[in-house]
């Protein structure tokens, strides 16, 4: 007998669900793959910007965790609004496109306080794209299904995070700029 509960769950109708379900049918393997890339790309960007923020974001350290721990609480609150009045799709579109066109940007620019304030607009940004995917993870899955789709996103997720000081620096080794490309 399997004893392991993480991947398989018994419903009340004797039929059981598992990780492998949300590959099974086309809308869903495709909804289940774009929310891996959606989960693991906020997290990679996310805890690359905050873990290297000494490193990557020019100015004071201080002053730059308290900026954007402010900008995150005005991301979020902002998240909640963009949800209500323009919909899941384009909030996380355009959430992303500002995180990456900033951070894009900030190479080709020269001042300093310009670099800051575009490393600040492209981690509030990801901050609520980050926010946002969580809740529309939970509106794509199916029922039977949303708790393996969470769950294996939210891995992604980690990997992500886990991943991203290293590479910030390791590439920050061969410019300091890069990480931010």
């Amino acid at each position: 007998k399997n004893s392991a509960p993480a991947i398989e769950e018994k419903s009340g109708n004797g039929s059981s669900s598992n990780v492998l379900d949300l590959f099974k049918t086309p809308g869903l393997r495709r909804g289940t793959i774009i929310m891996y890339y959606l989960f693991f790309t906020n997290s990679f960007v996310y805890y690359g910007l905050t873990l290297n923020s000494g490193k990557l974001i020019p100015g004071d350290l201080h002053v730059n965790i308290i900026v954007s721990a402010i900008f995150e609480i005005f991301a979020n609150l902002l998240t909640i609004f963009a949800f209500i009045y323009v919909g899941r799709k384009i909030s996380v579109f355009v959430s992303m496109m500002i995180g990456g066109l900033t951070l894009i940007i900030i190479p080709m620019v020269t001042a300093g306080i310009g670099k800051t304030i575009l490393a600040q607009i492209g981690r509030f940004a990801i901050t609520g794209s980050f926010s946002m995917v969580f809740v529309y993870a939970v509106e794509i899955f199916p029922t039977v299904v949303r708790n393996f789709g969470l769950g294996s996103s939210s891995t992604w997720a980690r990997v992500g995070g886990v991943i991203a000081p290293y590479i910030g620096r390791e590439l920050t080794r061969k410019s300091a700029e890069a990480p931010l490309i």
